[in-house]
């Protein structure tokens, strides 16, 4: 791949020590070694685009360092001495655009459309694109005979939500949570390069509301957001955590709810469950279930809880009133 190194070996191609070897690229020497006289050179390879990238040993063998795409070709071991003798190689330096530096799909959410866009991939005419997704081809395109694809998807769950331009620009509509992956564009040409996209397609669930009553308890339900045994689950309220979970380490904690006045109020259950007790009018808001795996998904839960009024005892005492009728003189 670009960026490594290679060494070229002569092997069985044995250089005796009078004699005088050449390392040749296309039509321009690169290195050569005179044995007896104890010289080693690569100087002349800095005009070929090799500059401080070369080593040559006493064995004649040829390091090329920190590879590039422009250095594939045939390079070309010759020995002199009574007999010229020559060995061949040839060698392909694949291009490495690596994963992209920026996730294109950071902001997508499922149902959403994403386009791949190959930018700097220039694709010439007489080229070949294919794109990958989880080891399938899922589109091709030859542009020489003018061909273009996405059928191959069909297989991989991509039935009519794909699409591919000119340009070897793919287009992925109506996303799922399961087109998350890697995609990798390979261009075939005279030298293969390749570019590869991290692609992630973030579930949306609708709102859940709840409403109860001061001093009750209410659970909050994952319910069709299944959690895997590796993955890690948060439970926020607001901008704070208040719960988390990590499956796979056996590890339940309520604890970070104490600093949000949850303390001693919240139940974590294996399912991702969350329990909140003696609830309080101060616990109305949002709930955020985040579950974190290959794909990242959500749920949010809006909790109102209501004031209970309290019966109030009234006193109405009884008022007597005495009417005195006198009659004649006392």
């Amino acid at each position: 791949m670009e960026r490594d190194s290679v060494t070229l070996n002569p092997d069985d191609t044995k250089i005796p020590e009078d004699d005088t070897i050449q390392w040749w690229f296309g039509d321009k020497i690169i290195a050569r070694m005179n044995k007896a006289a104890n010289i080693i050179s690569t100087s002349e390879g800095d005009d070929a685009g090799f500059k401080d990238r070369l080593k040559l040993d006493q064995t004649g063998s040829l390091t090329i360092t920190n590879t590039r795409t422009t250095d594939s070709g045939f390079y070309k071991l010759l020995i002199k001495s009574k007999i010229e003798t020559s060995k061949i190689f040839n060698v392909t330096v694949r291009g490495d655009f690596g994963v992209e530096k920026y996730y294109v799909t950071v902001s997508v959410m499922k149902g959403d459309s994403v386009t791949l866009n190959p930018d700097d991939t220039k694709i010439p005419e007489e080229d070949t694109a294919q794109w990958w997704f989880d080891n399938k081809i899922i589109a091709y395109m030859n542009k020489g005979a003018n061909i273009i694809s996405t059928s191959e998807g069909d297989d991989a769950g991509f039935k009519d939500r794909l699409k591919l331009d000119q340009t070897g620009s793919l287009t992925i509509t109506n996303t799922r949570t399961t087109d998350s992956g890697l995609y990798k564009l390979l261009i075939k040409s005279k030298i293969e390069t390749s570019k590869t996209f991290n692609v992630t397609v973030r579930g949306v669930f609708g709102v859940e509301k709840y409403d109860v009553m001061e001093r009750d308890s209410v659970t909050l339900n994952p319910d069709d957001t299944k959690i895997s045994e590796d993955d890690t689950i948060l439970w926020w309220f607001g901008d704070k955590i208040i719960a988390r979970m990590k499956k796979a380490a056996n590890i339940i904690s309520t604890s970070e709810g104490d600093d949000a006045g949850f303390k001693d109020r919240l139940k974590l259950d294996q399912t991702g469950s969350l329990t909140i007790t003696n609830t309080r009018t101060t616990d109305s808001g949002l709930y955020k279930l985040l579950i974190k795996s290959k794909i990242e998904t959500s749920k949010i839960f809006n909790v109102t809880v209501r004031d209970v009024v309290e019966p109030q005892s009234v006193i109405v005492e009884d008022s007597v009133t005495y009417t005195v009728f006198c009659y004649g003189n006392l």
